[in-house]
């Protein structure tokens, strides 16, 4: 499955999502002076949830979205005032709420 591909199900588009918001961690590290470690462990965390989901790994998806929901709790906690830290972070609530449903979504239909 291509990472280009239209997502087909809610299980897919969370998936692409944890690999993009992996990515957005470590862009996120980078930039912002190297002083948040926690975020670059996050994106590692994301980015191989998502391959594993990818890879057709169902099982990952309890776990992916457990960790996206403390990823969620954890952004929000630590949302400063502004600057571009802010705006990291308020990317990140957005698209962990969006994986956080399609993966509620499949899990839930699967059951």
């Amino acid at each position: 499955m291509s990472l280009l591909n239209k997502p087909t199900s809610a299980y897919d588009l969370a998936a692409k999502l944890l690999v993009l918001t992996g990515v957005l961690h470590i862009v996120a590290f980078l930039v912002t002076g190297l002083t948040f470690l926690t975020i670059a462990i996050f994106g590692v965390i994301y980015a191989l949830l998502g391959l594993g989901l990818l890879r057709g790994w169902r099982k990952l998806a309890c776990l992916a979205l457990i960790v996206t929901l403390i990823g969620l709790i954890a952004a929000y906690a630590n949302l400063p005032a502004g600057g571009l830290l802010f705006w990291f972070l308020a990317l990140f609530i957005l698209i962990d709420l969006v994986i956080a449903a399609a993966l509620f979504l499949d899990i839930w239909k699967r059951r």
